[in-house]
Formats: structure tokens, sequence, C-alpha cells
């Protein structure tokens, strides 16, 4: 995403369109319809308690950029070279982005503290 939105703010769209198409599903995500897309990645990727993940649920959750990969779409195809209301929300969902990404370095930290106790306690008894 930082990429992208670096190659906008640059101004080269082609860049920024190949940096995004590598975010969230993009890959596949611009090929068919937001609905397809919100199903197939949003939808079956953002779901609270998926176990089959290390640590406390899911370590990151999908941000839906399709609305804002179709708008550069549009706006390349039309010569539009304005791009400050993608920059501007690509930059928001980027700031999520970090965030979940430090709060699921939190959890693990956490899970790994917890853990850690746990095997010093176990410790403890077997030395007694």
């Amino acid at each position: 995403m930082r990429e992208g939105i670096s190659s906008l703010e640059d101004g080269n769209i082609d860049r920024a369109l190949m940096w995004l198409s590598w975010v969230y599903g993009m890959y596949t995500g611009r090929w068919c319809s937001y609905e397809n897309y919100e199903y197939l990645q949003v939808d079956r990727w953002n779901i609270d308690d998926f176990k089959q993940f290390w640590g406390r649920g899911r370590t990151c959750q999908i941000i839906d950029i399709w609305q804002e990969y179709d708008s550069l779409l549009q706006k390349k195809a039309a010569g539009d070279w304005d791009f400050s209301a993608e920059i501007d929300s690509l930059c928001e969902k980027y700031d999520v982005v970090v965030m979940n990404l430090q709060d699921a370095v939190d959890r693990m930290t956490e899970t790994v503290s917890e853990t850690t106790v746990t095997l010093h306690q176990a410790e403890a008894l077997l030395e007694t």
C-alpha cells in the first residue's frame, strides 16, 4: 500500500496500480465486480474467531481498497490526473493497516508472555 500511495503522490498511475494490485486480494479482485471481491476477499477473510491462525484470532484484517483501485482505473481512462481523493483515502486505510498489525504484534507478545509465565510455573513445580 505504501508504495502505491507513494507512486500516486509522484503521479505514476501505472506503478501505483501495479503495487495496489498486490494489496488484499486485488490481484484477482480487480478482475471482478465489487460484490464478488467483497464476498471472496473481504467477507471471507475478515472473521473475528479464525482459529487456524497462530495466536488469538486472525493476525490482520483485510482492508477494502477496491473502490480506490476502480476509481484510479476510471481516472486513468479519462485522463484525470488528480489523485488527491484516492491518496487521502488510501492513507487513512494504510493507517488502519498499521494499527491492525501493531495490535496483532501486541496480541502475539501477550500470548508469548503468558506462555512463558506458565512454563516458568511448570518448571518451578518440577524442581520441587
